[in-house]
């Protein structure tokens, strides 16, 4: 909780009041607006909270799906160097988890479904009331998504720019470029996202393309 508390106030929020969560398992606060998770309904009292979790909901899945068929493709890629070699399965296995391409996809498994069994359903969607424009997640909190106020009021204006703003953080979670961010790190994103709404190409528009992997968008 103190964590969570910290982030926050980085981004210039004071009061629980200023914040709204929702998750599968519901909302926090008093509720007057409707969701539907599935067979659940969840309300919020501002549609944009909504909105974050209906979009960035279909961005994780997709992004889970881009992540599985990467790790299935480089199981397949790293067997080939032990093709013809009689070896137990668990050695097998042993050898692939420490190819760096399985690795590397293993991880980023983890880090879009955590380690419960819940998966991506575990994911947490935060609207924060602050005039600073910022989105973001952090390894420091797993699995929430972070949004503000500030960045529907200066530059999100219909689904398809918070879908590629969403989009291009989850694409940093993929990566691994999110650890232990600072305030001044956290200032840069927002940075970064300014940039993003005035040149919105290379293939970020609706999930944004991985960084690092010039010409893979999450949406192949």
């Amino acid at each position: 909780q103190g964590t969570f508390e910290t982030l926050l106030k980085e981004i210039g929020v004071d009061s629980d009041q200023d914040v709204e969560i929702v998750s599968e398992r519901g909302v926090s606060g008093f509720s007057t607006l409707e969701w539907f998770i599935g067979r659940a309904q969840v309300k919020a009292d501002d549609p944009r909270a909504l909105k974050i979790a209906s979009i960035g909901k279909e961005i994780i899945c997709s992004a889970r799906r881009y992540v599985r068929k990467n790790l299935e493709d480089a199981v397949e890629k790293a067997k080939e160097n032990y093709k013809g070699r009689v070896m137990k399965d668990e050695v097998l296995a042993r050898k692939l988890s420490e190819d760096p391409e399985v690795e590397f996809w293993i991880h980023a498994l983890e880090r879009l479904e955590g380690a419960s069994l819940e998966g991506i359903d575990k994911w947490q969607y935060v609207l924060a009331t602050t005039p600073i424009p910022n989105a973001f997640v952090s390894e420091m909190l797993p699995q929430r998504l972070f949004v503000t106020t500030g960045l529907f009021e200066q530059f999100v204006h219909n689904d398809d720019e918070l879908a590629m703003i969403l989009g291009h953080e989850i694409s940093h979670l993929i990566q691994g470029h999110l650890s232990q961010k600072s305030a001044f790190e956290s200032f840069l994103r927002g940075l970064e996202i300014i940039v993003l709404m005035f040149d919105p190409t290379d293939g970020l528009l609706s999930l944004g393309k991985v960084v690092g992997k010039p010409g893979i968008s999450l949406t192949e």
